[in-house]
């Protein structure tokens, strides 16, 4: 995001207000973050091939489809009790859930290793099978510890940690692609970076000492009856999210190729950066801020009215030109042979665009209670992926009609969730009656 794009984004938001405030501190510190792997994008997709960040996006996706879950969702409990002592209890019932669901993958992985490389069909993937234990690890760790940082309102911290994981990646990710490492230079760059980001948090937001003084197995055990709609309800509605997500790049692998992945989980990557630029770090302040607005007044319709309109007006000004020019764009920085993958970006657009308004506001569902509707919700995107992948290998339809099909579909399935939301906002049901 260049300088022009911060100044309309410190317009629109109007720093005058504390969540603005928190937004553009966690934007900024996002736009430097998410600059460095971008910046150096034109560097990797010349020293690295489709076939590499095919593979690289076949293990993220095998690691992040259980990451999501490994923590059974207690994390985002973190945020809500009063007492501090209460959220670093739920930090260790989160973590003691994250280490038994790694040492459960780890055990699945050697007893059935063959198996699961015939099932991905993709050889290169296999030796790193072996590291997708460690990788769940540090994914669920650092979600774990950003959300107590959250709570901690230590949105600087959680922006340094950013800009630091983004170097590592980059520095990692050149000097192996220099000298050929193939795909490794691009998984071992996401490990040790995660690594360095999760650490970064750790030392400057979790007094360990306190954990030790705080920490009781009976607390533990009444934190974890007390939250339990978080596994029971949320858990589900974030493995279905997960499922969806992930089961496309598995997929297209298969139902394609390796290569395919490649272009495609590449323009991910690229029109994935508004989101992470923006988008999550809206959400991680809305969280709190509507959290606040509903423990005050029984609603937090003020906050909601006030961040899907910054939201809408930004989606404007960032992919209404990128539409226009994306194509062009990738064949003048990555390089020819990517123009493919500008062309599936321009497919992608709406859906992102649309995913882009919403997803940072279906945190509302969590502080009213509404995990059942968010289950609902993410069942139904996953029916809808698995319908158009059944579709997609039955009519052995191309690559592009899949995914423009599928982008179509789902853009307009994220729009019906908004009146949803906004209701919930209200205090009221699905369709604005009073809950009961």
């Amino acid at each position: 995001m260049h300088k022009p794009m911060l100044n309309e984004l410190k317009k629109i938001l109007n720093l005058n207000t504390e969540f603005s405030r928190n937004v553009f501190t966690l934007v900024t510190g996002t736009t430097i973050a998410q600059i460095i792997p971008i910046a150096i994008s034109p560097i990797l997709t010349r020293i690295y091939t489709p076939e590499d960040f095919g593979v690289l996006a076949l293990f993220l996706s095998v690691s992040m489809l259980v990451g999501a879950i490994a923590s059974a969702r207690y994390e985002q409990a973190i945020i809500l009790p009063e007492k501090d002592e209460d959220a670093l209890n739920l930090i260790v019932l989160s973590l003691s859930f994250l280490v038994v669901i790694c040492c459960m993958i780890l055990m699945v992985i050697l007893l059935f290793y063959g198996r699961i490389v015939i099932l991905l069909n993709n050889d290169a993937i296999s030796v790193w099978l072996y590291f997708v234990p460690l990788m769940i690890f540090l994914l669920g760790s650092f979600n774990i510890i950003n959300v107590y940082a959250t709570r901690q309102k230590q949105y600087k911290m959680i922006a340094k940690a950013n800009v630091y994981k983004s170097l590592v990646l980059a520095t990692i990710q050149i000097i192996l692609g220099v000298v050929k490492s193939g795909v490794s230079g691009l998984i071992s760059g996401q490990i040790f970076s995660t690594i360095t980001s999760t650490m970064t948090l750790v030392k400057n937001t979790v007094n360990l000492r306190k954990i030790f003084q705080v920490v009781t197995l009976e607390k533990i055990r009444s934190l974890a009856k007390r939250y339990i709609r978080f596994p029971k309800y949320s858990l589900w509605a974030i493995m279905s999210n997960a499922l969806t997500q992930n089961v496309v790049n598995v997929s297209v692998s298969s139902f394609f190729s390796i290569t395919t992945l490649g272009f495609y989980s590449f323009a991910n990557k690229i029109i994935a950066m508004p989101i992470n630029l923006i988008g999550t770090s809206v959400g991680q302040v809305f969280y709190q801020q509507a959290l606040r607005e509903q423990q005050e007044t029984g609603r937090s319709v003020k906050t909601f009215k006030a961040v899907v309109s910054k939201l809408v007006m930004l989606s404007f000004v960032i992919f209404i030109p990128l539409y226009f020019v994306v194509e062009d764009i990738f064949a003048f920085v990555f390089g020819d042979k990517w123009k493919i993958a500008g062309q599936f970006t321009k497919i992608l657009i709406p859906f992102i665009m649309m995913k882009f308004i919403v997803s940072p506001l279906s945190t509302i569902n969590n502080i009213f209670d509404k995990q059942i509707a968010s289950l609902i919700w993410q069942i139904g995107l996953l029916i809808i992926t698995l319908t158009v992948l059944v579709w997609t290998k039955v009519f052995h339809v191309d690559f592009q009609t899949f995914i423009s099909f599928y982008a179509k579909i789902v853009s307009v399935y994220y729009l019906m969730m908004l009146p949803v939301l906004y209701n919930h906002s209200r205090g009221k049901n699905w369709f604005g009656s009073s809950k009961n």
